[in-house]
């Protein structure tokens, strides 16, 4: 019997590898005290963009970030279909409000706008 994870697709950019955070324009009392050394609570909290969302795959211990503006999750032994509808996206629309909100953050997307899957354990 093998190990089943959680499985993402969306439609974004990846913003991390592992550990490795961009660069923020916070001091590191604000880091600490603000956002409790916590990228999600940074995220959450400096995030503007209306449509653009965040969330991470890999592990829980080892989060891969990315923004995105659609995505689909299907928890570990419950398959999810996936219409043809759901793929249907304005791509042009969703490459600029990525890019409007990596703008926003200070960020630069480590791959090109598009779908991606991955996986989540943790």
């Amino acid at each position: 019997m093998g190990v089943s994870t959680d499985a993402y697709l969306f439609y974004g950019v990846h913003i991390t590898e592992g550990e490795d955070l961009p660069e923020l324009n916070v001091t590191e009392e604000e880091w600490e005290e603000k956002y409790f050394g916590c990228f999600d609570e940074y995220l959450a909290g400096n995030l503007k963009v209306e449509g653009v969302e965040f969330d991470s795959h890999c592990h829980h211990e080892y989060p891969y970030y990315f923004l995105c503006v659609k995505r689909e999750r299907a928890a570990r032994g419950y398959p999810e279909d996936i219409s043809p509808e759901f793929l249907k996206i304005d791509t042009e629309k969703a490459d600029r409000l990525l890019q409007e909100a990596l703008d926003q953050l200070g960020f630069k997307a480590l791959d090109k706008p598009g779908w991606k899957l991955a996986s989540y354990w943790g």
